[in-house]
């Protein structure tokens, strides 16, 4: 073992847990790296910003929790609970995305 940080997978690690963060400065604190190191490793490993990572992860959660409802699994919920306040945006995100409305993906996982 190296002791080398992987940086990327802690920074998965916090946006499996705390899911409503939003703000990449915010969790760059909670890593204890500048917002810089964290562009940087983001930019290296997928050749996407750190923002454009935390979306493509908060949709890909809320993907699978409507791919795997429940009786009382909605839309709105499971925006929610993943950290989109406003379901128009969430809609129109995961659409483009996916190329399906959430909407469509829980009716298909509920088929």
């Amino acid at each position: 073992m190296t002791g080398r940080r992987d940086i990327m997978a802690e920074f998965r690690d916090y946006i499996d847990v705390e899911v409503h963060e939003s703000k990449v400065h915010r969790i760059a604190i909670a890593l204890g790296v500048s917002t810089r190191t964290l562009q940087s490793h983001c930019h290296k490993t997928f050749s996407i910003s750190p923002k454009q990572f935390l979306l493509a992860c908060r949709l890909h959660q809320a993907r699978t929790s409507l791919m795997q409802p429940s009786e009382m699994t909605s839309v709105t919920g499971v925006a929610t609970n993943h950290g989109f306040d406003q379901l128009g945006r969430f809609s129109g995100k995961y659409r483009d995305f996916f190329g399906e409305t959430p909407s469509e993906t829980l009716r298909r996982a509920r088929a």
